[in-house]
Order: C-alpha cells, then sequence, then structure tokens
C-alpha cells in the first residue's frame, strides 16, 4: 500500500511539472508573438496560481511578491511591469478584484476576491507593509492613536479576513501578515 502511494505522489508531482513545462513553453512563444499575448497568457498563469496565493494571504498579495512568486516557480522572462501589465488586463476582464495602491507608498496589492477595504483596513495594511509584514498592538497604538477596543475589533476583522495572522508570546501579541511577510 505504502509503495502505491508513493508512485502516486510521484506521478501527482510529474504531472504538475509537466503543466509548469507546457505553461512556459506556451508563454515563451506568446512573448515571441507579441506583447498583447505575453500579457494574456501571463494572466493566465497568475489566475492559475491565484488560489495558492490567495489561501495564505487571505485573498491579497503584494506586487514584488507575486512577481517573485511567478519568477521562482516558472522560468519566464519578465519583469514586474509585465505582471502588472497582467493584472491590469485581468482587472479590466473584471475576473480579479482591484489592484490597490497604498497612500504614500509605491507599493501595489493585487485583491483576487472582492471585500470592502475601507480607509482603516488600508491603514492597517499600510503599517504592515512598512513595517516587514508583522506589527505589535504598540506600534499600531503609536501610529494610530486608536484605544485598545478600536484596534481589538480591526484586528479581529483582519484575521477573520485572512490578512492577519495573531500570535501570542510572553513578550506580547503579534500579528503577521502573509501579503507582506513570506516566512509565515
Amino acid at each position: 500500500m505504502e509503495q502505491l502511494k508513493t508512485k502516486l505522489l510521484g506521478i501527482e508531482e510529474d504531472v504538475e511539472e509537466i503543466r509548469i513545462l507546457e505553461q512556459q513553453q506556451k508563454i515563451h512563444k506568446g512573448r515571441f508573438l507579441g506583447k498583447k499575448k505575453f500579457i494574456k497568457q501571463l494572466g493566465d498563469i497568475i489566475l492559475q496560481e491565484s488560489d495558492e496565493l490567495s489561501k495564505k494571504s487571505g485573498g491579497i498579495v503584494e506586487l514584488q511578491r507575486l512577481y517573485r512568486h511567478l519568477k521562482r516557480k516558472y522560468d519566464i522572462d519578465m519583469d514586474v511591469t509585465d505582471v502588472l501589465d497582467a493584472c491590469e488586463f485581468l482587472l479590466a476582464k473584471n475576473v480579479i478584484d482591484a489592484i490597490i495602491e497604498l497612500p504614500g507608498s509605491v507599493m501595489k496589492i493585487i485583491s483576487f476576491s472582492p471585500m470592502a477595504l475601507d480607509a482603516e483596513i488600508r491603514q492597517l495594511l499600510f503599517l504592515a507593509s512598512s513595517h516587514g509584514g508583522v506589527l505589535t498592538r504598540e506600534e499600531i497604538t503609536l501610529s494610530t492613536d486608536w484605544d485598545q477596543a478600536r484596534i481589538d475589533r480591526l484586528m479581529d476583522l483582519m484575521e477573520r479576513r485572512g490578512f492577519a495572522i495573531r500570535e501570542k508570546s510572553f513578550e506580547g501579541e503579534k500579528w503577521y501578515f502573509p501579503a507582506f511577510y513570506e516566512n509565515k
């Protein structure tokens, strides 16, 4: 039975590798045929990867992180502007929800699923991005002057939406934001 499981796992890995190679061939051919076709094919790959990335970060991913993920997984000659163009193509087709530029930052967040990002949540996302994807209660208080009840309400909402992961320790609470912090 164990040998059968091992064989099946090996077959699944082979199928995934073949799928990746097919995508690489298709996109290299698209690059040769023109920018528009390349961007469309890159958009297709982004959609395929969106489920995996969304599960880890609550449906949002920072543009640079998306680029690094694609670059690591696929051997594609591309740059960040190609990924942004592909995301803008998907947005124009109403396939993704939004491309959000955080205020006072050049950082862009790709939102794969519909959600309301009110001003407070955007402020917390900006704060998390500027603190390496990790926030403490003290950092939030010092940066916002919000009371503890408001911070608790917002951070609970961020956790429920999958934007943040709470970690308690003897030092206190920390929230990790997977969209900006790759080690959680």
